[in-house]
């Protein structure tokens, strides 16, 4: 029988060694970690992201959500739903404590948070997500697809003056699609949303970080990583090879700053090379 593809390590063993309440301690999915969303507007409704075997499909027919206000969004559901063990999501109070949460300020207009903020899980909640991957077996090769939506159900009040709940609070709220939440609670990835904050201003940036500090956390020896795989899986944007390079290797230095003891060797010319390290979120101490 093949492995699970998707969700290939079952992490919640080692989610033990995390304080579970520590203040700057979130979590990721693996899916989203393995392959992530368009960093920019694409003007369509379907996306592909590919990593070795496996396959992200993307299809909203509001628009794709892009850049780094749905990757935030689903730190902050996948935390919310690891740590209360729930589908049912409560945003905030009222709109601007979602924000705050989320560190977008609260700024109206065109071109304002709340108005990006809309668009953005309006596209998040419409997407449609198919993922699949040839698996190599004892018999030969099969292919194996999931397919989800991140929620079953939402209600995103916008006028929080006039829709209240029963104690008189804005209640914004989120019903995770029970395939999604599983597929996040059985293998959400450790990230620091102090460092995932710092880094927001660029989505690429945001998906090597949440790449490098799973990879390197549980590598026991140096892995070679071809720079047109690597192309394959975060460069949708760069034209060519080596403006990946240069884009890569500028996220790098900077998550280096927030993440010292993250190890890897980028000046090969043919591979990036990424060496076992701490992870990037503390511990817990014996």
């Amino acid at each position: 029988m093949a492995k699970d593809v998707f969700f290939p390590q079952d992490l919640s063993d080692s989610l033990l060694a995390y304080a579970p309440n520590s203040q700057n301690l979130g979590f990721m999915p693996l899916l989203f970690v393995q392959a992530t969303f368009p960093y920019t507007d694409t003007k369509t409704d379907k996306f592909i992201r590919k990593n070795g075997n496996f396959q992200l499909t993307l299809y909203s027919p509001s628009g794709l959500p892009y850049g780094s206000i749905p990757r935030i969004v689903i730190a902050f559901l996948v935390t919310e739903a690891v740590r209360q063990k729930t589908r049912t999501i409560y945003l905030g109070e009222n709109l601007r404590d979602f924000l705050n949460k989320l560190d977008l300020g609260c700024t109206g207009g065109k071109n304002g948070s709340i108005t990006r903020l809309r668009k953005q899980l309006d596209s998040l909640f419409s997407c449609y997500i198919s993922c699949s991957a040839i698996d190599n077996v004892k018999s030969g090769k099969i292919k194996t697809t999931a397919n989800m939506v991140i929620a079953d159900k939402s209600a995103l009040w916008w006028e929080p003056h006039s829709l209240f709940d029963e104690t008189g609070k804005f209640r914004s709220y989120v019903v995770l699609s029970e395939s999604f939440y599983n597929s996040a609670i059985k293998s959400p990835v450790p990230v620091d949303m102090d460092i995932i904050m710092k880094l927001k201003k660029s989505p690429m940036a945001v998906d090597i970080y949440c790449w490098v500090t799973y990879r390197a956390s549980y590598l026991k020896a140096s892995s070679r990583i071809a720079w047109e795989d690597l192309a394959l899986q975060f460069g949708s944007n760069c034209k060519n090879i080596r403006l990946f390079k240069l884009y890569f290797r500028k996220h790098l230095a900077q998550i280096k700053k927030y993440y010292p003891e993250l190890k890897y060797y980028d000046m090969d010319s043919k591979y990036f090379i990424l060496y076992p390290s701490k992870p990037s979120i503390g511990m817990k101490k014996n």
